[in-house]
């Protein structure tokens, strides 16, 4: 059977046969899976570090997972659409940092049910086409504005921060403004930048936390 389930009865019977005792919830939808394709990364000349400590899962993560997940849920057609998704799109990636930020979003996608579904499709989808570049960027503004509802950063604030280069700093967040991860303000009409205002709300913030908490 396929790793990513393609029918609702090829879902239902891997969670059941895990379940019954080939291993928790959790090695099946975080560990095994993330495995296969780190695996399948390593064979292209990935750093074996990294990939170890990735493929790595403390049994107390383990725990204080499982104490989280609703069965009920990941037996749903719900938690199928967005596990096969991830996966899907996980294949895509050739950065072993962007792989970090997909476990987290697929363990988060297992036990957050404070976010709606179609928001964690849209939040896979942003996290596999954009940049890894523009999504360091983005964690960039959120820990420059940690604890504020809002952040509004000066262009050349975030420039001299980040140390980008006018250009591409421009290019990453004209990205993430495409996906409506954060708004730019343009007092000037575009002609000059550095008038620009970043603002970094809610949406690019829930995004930040569903491919970072774990």
């Amino acid at each position: 059977m396929d790793i990513v389930p393609r029918t609702q009865k090829d879902w239902e019977q891997l969670v059941n046969t895990t379940t019954a005792g080939a291993g928790t919830l959790v090695d099946l939808l975080c560990t095994v899976p993330i495995c296969q394709f780190l695996l399948g990364l390593a064979s292209e000349h990935r750093i074996n570090d990294q990939l170890d400590e990735l493929r790595t899962m403390s049994e107390d993560q383990k725990k204080e997972i499982s104490t989280k997940i609703s069965k009920d849920y990941i037996n749903s057609r719900e938690f199928m659409i967005f596990y096969s998704n991830a996966l899907e799109e996980f294949k895509k990636i050739k950065n072993i940092e962007k792989i970090q930020y997909f476990r987290s979003a697929v363990i988060n996608g297992m036990i957050r049910r404070d976010v709606e579904e179609n928001k964690k499709l849209l939040f896979i989808d942003a996290l596999s086409n954009l940049p890894f570049d523009a999504v360091f960027l983005l964690k960039q503004i959120h820990d420059i504005g940690l604890g504020r509802e809002e952040g509004r950063h000066n262009f050349v604030e975030i420039m001299k921060i980040t140390g980008r280069d006018e250009f591409l700093l421009a290019a990453e967040l004209k990205a993430l403004e495409r996906y409506h991860l954060l708004d730019i303000d343009r007092p000037s009409g575009g002609s000059n930048r550095t008038f620009d205002l970043i603002i970094y709300g809610k949406f690019g913030k829930e995004f930040i936390s569903f491919i970072t908490n774990y």
